[in-house]
């Protein structure tokens, strides 16, 4: 996974610059690297993970690094 791209990153990194959003490509403007959880990551350390490292999206990824799915939170 190169990277992941949230309205986070839009918010923060693309209006906050005042970049031009038809000209600044994505890579520019997703985080990296990108933290993630596996099948056999507990929940619990998955939300201790986006608790403690203010995630509000965790990809899951199988063996070979191919994502499953993306776990998401709410943060208050």
């Amino acid at each position: 996974m190169a990277g992941i791209f949230t309205e986070r990153d839009v918010l923060r990194k693309l209006a906050l610059s005042k970049l031009d959003p038809e000209r600044t490509p994505v890579r520019d403007l997703m985080t990296t690297p990108v933290e993630m959880a596996t099948q056999v990551t507990g929940a619990g350390e998955a939300m201790a993970t986006m608790v403690e490292r203010h995630f509000r999206h965790l990809p899951v990824v199988d063996g070979d690094g191919k994502l499953l799915g993306i776990l998401s939170i709410a943060i208050c």
